[in-house]
């Protein structure tokens, strides 16, 4: 293939470490499985609720029902709080 035509490649940025809670050698990625983590327990104008990571600001049309707290805890609340999974109408 001439030099011309040949695909350059272009330098990749250095990636950052995967977050680890320090506490073992498994690398937590998804900030959504992190047993240890603190999370925040949302619901949004049609009572749906969502784990959420405390860390992490709210999206927009949903606020804070429960937390700041752990994991299993909010966990425990959406049982607790959330029993018909049906989505209500919205306003």
């Amino acid at each position: 293939m001439p030099e011309a035509a040949r695909p350059r490649r272009t330098p990749q940025p250095d990636l950052p470490p995967p977050c680890s809670t320090g506490k073992d050698t498994h690398a937590v990625t998804n900030p959504f499985e992190d047993a240890d983590g603190t999370y925040l327990v949302l619901t949004n104008d049609q009572q749906q609720h969502s784990l959420w990571p405390a860390r992490l600001a709210p999206p927009m049309g949903w606020t804070v029902a429960h937390g700041a707290t752990g994991h299993q805890a909010c966990l425990d609340y959406i049982d607790t709080h959330w029993t018909d999974l049906t989505p209500k109408p919205a306003l």
